[in-house]
């Protein structure tokens, strides 16, 4: 077992245990599929930070699931809570072992098992915690600030006012209260490093278990997006790196006759587009089988004229999976529909590129007000304010035939004289300052419908100035 993760897993265990018990208590129509759900995911994250016994023991769980009523499962998922619970109060990870390797094969009743730790609660707005998990750096960051602006209060409670000192300590103590701010906001945004190592984690453990050779790629994970998304998508992000080794990646053999080479590649790559946050979960595996998937939607009753974007949409609904059975690497197709929903809650969405035999893409894109950007200020037609800077290069003059960019508002006839040139066209300017990753704001009516614009940041002296996405 692996102690690194035991705190990580018990956090997620205390979220998830009481989603399940909420489910099995509802009496809903979809009661079956929102446990499903649940014990599927922490089946993943149990499976990804080395528990793999009590990742079997769920496993059996979820496949009771589907045909199991709500009181029988209620007994399984109570002995769960109460093996969470006593590792979580003894704080030992081999208690947890030893609880499943004791009472997993006995599946007991309400009067062998102990008071669980994570009894369900029957509000939904407490279902998730509202604490956060805050970098030690970021917070260390913060505080040095903090004491910073103390000492430069004290100095200039003792300057006379107006006087040079009194100026100069005045200018220092906007700019720093400009960067507390930036980085207060910054402990609301969270990189997408842990969610890119829980990834590569699931990957290897996956091929190890399936005996298929994957090579895993990260690119772009330092980018930071809304801390609130990133702990919507971590449960879930096992299950796709899984669905990628289990569904997509073919077998040597199979790869071999498709002169493709027998190691497969599984990409998790985010980048800043314009005025969203894209993350690209791609394999080079078969891609998407229509053939099998229209014989299954078939089976479901669905309706037998689903075109090609039909078909493909039922990867997104609850339960929904192409295999005849499941196993403990990849389950029943729990995931997709709420990798989905947590994208729509920030404002995004996700979707699917694919091609059969060659690869499969799901791409997640958040908009642009979760997340921080790099920014380069510039100077023309007398103001001051940003661009997104996404691949600006400085040239002393345009290329021919270039496609000249302007901004809303700020007419096109002033003397700049510096080019920045982008793959859209090139933008004349009088002064530009990369200014490296800072956090936007949201724009606040009228100031959202100026043409162009996507948010604000506060410059060092305190002062907002707009951002524009030329992309």
């Amino acid at each position: 077992m692996n102690a690194e993760y035991f705190t990580l897993f018990l956090e997620e265990a205390s979220e998830i245990l009481p989603e399940g018990a909420r489910a099995l208590q509802s009496g809903d129509a979809n009661w079956r599929d929102e446990f499903m759900r649940a014990a599927h995911t922490l089946k993943g994250m149990a499976a990804t930070m080395g528990y793999k016994e009590l990742g079997a023991w769920l496993h059996k769980i979820e496949t009771a699931a589907a045909e199991q009523p709500a009181a029988s499962l209620q007994k399984m998922w109570q002995a769960v809570e109460s093996a969470v619970g006593i590792a979580q109060a003894t704080r030992s990870p081999q208690r947890l072992v030893d609880f499943v390797a004791a009472d997993a094969a006995a599946a007991p009743g309400p009067e062998t098992v102990p008071t669980p730790a994570h009894q369900a609660t029957s509000d939904p707005a407490v279902a998730r915690s509202s604490a956060l998990r805050v970098a030690v750096d970021d917070l260390d960051q913060l505080l040095d600030t903090v004491g910073e602006l103390r000492t430069r209060l004290r100095v200039l409670g003792q300057a006379e006012f107006g006087s040079p000192l009194w100026q100069r300590e005045w200018r220092a103590l906007r700019s720093l209260a400009a960067r507390q701010n930036r980085q207060a906001a910054m402990l609301r945004l969270s990189s997408l490093r842990d969610l890119a190592r829980l990834f590569r984690q699931a990957v290897n453990e996956a091929a190890e278990q399936l005996d298929k050779p994957v090579h895993c790629v990260i690119r772009g994970d330092g980018i930071r997006i809304a801390r609130e998304v990133v702990e919507q998508l971590r449960p879930l992000i096992p299950h796709i790196a899984r669905n990628a080794v289990a569904h997509g990646i073919e077998p040597v053999e199979t790869r071999r006759a498709r002169n493709k080479p027998e190691t497969g590649m599984i990409e998790f790559a985010a980048e800043q587009r314009g005025g969203n946050v894209l993350l690209v979960i791609r394999d080079d595996g078969g891609g998407i089988d229509l053939a099998r998937l229209r014989e299954k939607a078939l089976a479901s009753g669905k309706p037998a004229d689903l075109d090609e974007t039909g078909l493909v949409e039922l990867l997104f609904e609850p339960g929904f999976s192409t295999k005849d059975t499941t196993d403990s690497v990849a389950g029943r197709g729990v995931g997709m529909d709420a990798v989905r929903a947590a994208a729509r809650a920030a404002g995004g969405d996700v979707t699917v590129r694919h091609q059969q035999g060659h690869f499969f893409e799901l791409r997640v894109e958040i908009p642009a007000p979760l997340s921080m950007f790099h920014l380069r200020e510039i100077e023309i037609g007398g103001r001051r304010l940003a661009i997104i800077d996404d691949g600006w290069t400085e040239r002393d003059a345009p290329p021919e035939g270039a496609n000249e960019l302007t901004i809303a508002s700020i007419p096109p006839d002033h003397n700049g004289r510096i080019w920045l040139e982008h793959r859209r066209g090139v933008l004349r300017v009088n002064a530009q300052w990369p200014l490296g990753a800072i956090h936007v704001h949201p724009l606040t009516p009228p100031l959202d419908r100026l043409d162009g614009a996507v948010g604000f940041y506060l410059s060092d002296d305190g002062t907002p100035r707009i951002v524009y996405d030329l992309s």
